[in-house]
């Protein structure tokens, strides 16, 4: 299936509910943006995904946003260790959640264009510093699964312009093999409900294979996978001090180290203690276990249906080189074949597990 082109109907959604509003904000209805965002999909139409719904919000904030010195960017390609990385920057800026029983990282650091687009805060409190809405932390922590060339802030404070971005900007980049990026994906995508999402999949692993390889799927808000990767790649080795890219694999495999990297780059001094700590509050295991009881909660709350049943969760594995279960001895050669012609001379390397 062929990724959609913007259209008008988002604008005419976003026109509708007032969402995307520089002065005023569009009532949330105790709602959780991330499933306002499955609702405001649905309603543009069929072909709608997630990168249309927040066209105009990107808009809004690449024209007006101006992050602070103190704002960190966790930016990944989906299913590439997006939240495990928001909840270590978390840990990182802010010692008092590390006593916190129990911590929901998708709304601790929102998704920045989806929170625009969906009426959960506006421009203005972005700017003023009143959103997120939470007691005041040390610094604020944003997710986005932005291109380098749709970076959702003013030009100062884009790391993909022709001028040296500002130094207190800091975006962490999350890479992880495509393999097993790709069966991720699907996986998330076949969990979608179809009562929400209007992009749910409706075709097999054959073709939604061909799909990523080509660029095009419409689960994968960031496109292709190749060119976010190899763009956000360069922006790190361009400007080291703003961009720093992590390696899932590498998170996985030493966990501290990741731990460490990250509070070097955002300049916060850890101990061996509090390393520790935010190791295992991280952790895969209690990261599930904590998601999956504030999905429970919510979803009884609210009567919100947030999985297709019978479909993987949100956190499925966590762990390298589980593309083989997936991959036909044909399917992994083709793969890196355009692999291997794609990354050709860039220096960046993958560990496959």
């Amino acid at each position: 299936r062929s990724t959609p082109k913007p259209s008008s109907a988002a604008s005419d959604v976003y026109k509708r509910q007032g969402s995307v509003n520089v002065d005023g904000g569009a009532a949330a209805n105790g709602q959780r943006w991330d499933v306002a965002l499955m609702g405001a999909t649905a309603r543009v139409g069929e072909h709608a995904f997630r990168a249309e719904i927040s066209a105009c919000a990107t808009g809004g904030l690449r024209r007006s946003f101006h992050p602070t010195d103190e704002d960190c960017f966790v930016c990944t390609f989906p299913k590439s260790g997006t939240t495990w990385l928001q909840m270590v920057c978390l840990l990182v800026v802010d010692e008092r959640l590390r006593s916190k029983r129990s911590i929901d990282a998708v709304t601790e650091a929102p998704w920045l264009e989806a929170a625009v687009a969906t009426g959960h805060c506006t421009l203005r409190e972005l700017q003023d510093g009143a959103y997120p809405r939470n007691p005041p932390r040390p610094r604020r922590v944003f997710k986005t699964h932005a291109t380098v060339a749709r970076f959702p802030a003013a030009a100062a404070r884009r790391p993909g312009g022709a001028a040296a971005p500002d130094p207190g900007l800091k975006v962490l980049v999350c890479t992880r093999n495509p393999k097993d990026t790709c069966v991720s994906l699907y996986h998330h995508a076949r969990a979608m409900p179809s009562e929400t999402h209007d992009y749910h999949l409706t075709s097999g692993w054959n073709q939604f294979l061909a799909d990523f390889l080509d660029g095009n799927t419409a689960e994968a808000e960031a496109g292709d996978w190749f060119d976010w990767t190899l763009r956000w790649h360069e922006a790190s080795l361009k400007h080291p001090e703003n961009v720093l890219l992590l390696h899932y694999e590498a998170m996985l495999k030493d966990p501290a180290a990741a731990v460490r990297s990250v509070a070097d780059f955002l300049l916060v001094d850890v101990s061996d203690a509090d390393v520790a700590l935010i190791v295992e509050r991280s952790s895969f295991k209690n990261m599930k276990r904590d998601h999956e009881a504030q999905m429970a909660d919510y979803e009884k709350k609210t009567g919100s249906v947030t999985r297709r049943p019978g479909e993987s969760a949100h956190f499925r594995r966590g762990e390298a080189g589980g593309w083989r279960s997936a991959f036909s001895e044909s399917d992994a050669a083709k793969f890196d074949h355009l692999y291997a012609i794609k990354m050709a001379g860039s220096g960046l390397q993958h560990d496959f597990g």
